[in-house]
């Protein structure tokens, strides 16, 4: 929702994908030396500002600071079993990027953005970048 052509909120669904790993572990004061595996999958709700600043007729930078809503799971798999750890929290999260105004009677944008968010107790960081088409509504 734009305030004025400087300031919208904006609430977005991210589903961050699966991150994964395997090896062989040594083992460990609490676990079992074999191989091993781990299976990490979030998804999360965001809320936040964006700010506009003009640095042309077209072009923008924009900054955007928002808290994200989060879900994650976790599945470790060693030779002992299987262990799920199941999580859900809110922490900062953060973009920068620019945007360039088509001049389509003033509907359509493109925007290209890189964005920061912590998912998880465990520190994991999901750092990523995204071209979007933005169809601004009447």
């Amino acid at each position: 929702y734009k305030f004025s052509d400087n300031v919208a909120v904006q609430v977005a669904y991210h589903d961050f994908g699966n991150s994964d790993f395997s090896g062989t572990s040594s083992g460990g004061p609490s676990w079992d030396a074999g191989p091993v595996s781990a299976l990490h999958d979030a998804t999360g709700w965001e809320l936040g500002i964006l700010g506009r600043w003009p640095v042309s007729d077209r072009w923008y930078a924009l900054g955007f600071i928002g808290i994200l809503s989060w879900d994650s799971k976790e599945t470790f798999v060693e030779t002992s079993g299987v262990s799920v750890l199941e999580e859900s929290g809110s922490d900062v999260s953060y973009a920068l990027g620019f945007e360039y105004d088509a001049g389509m009677r003033d509907r359509f944008l493109y925007r290209f953005m890189g964005a920061h968010h912590e998912v998880g107790d465990f520190g994991y960081n999901v750092n990523s970048a995204s071209a979007e088409l933005v169809y601004l509504f009447p």
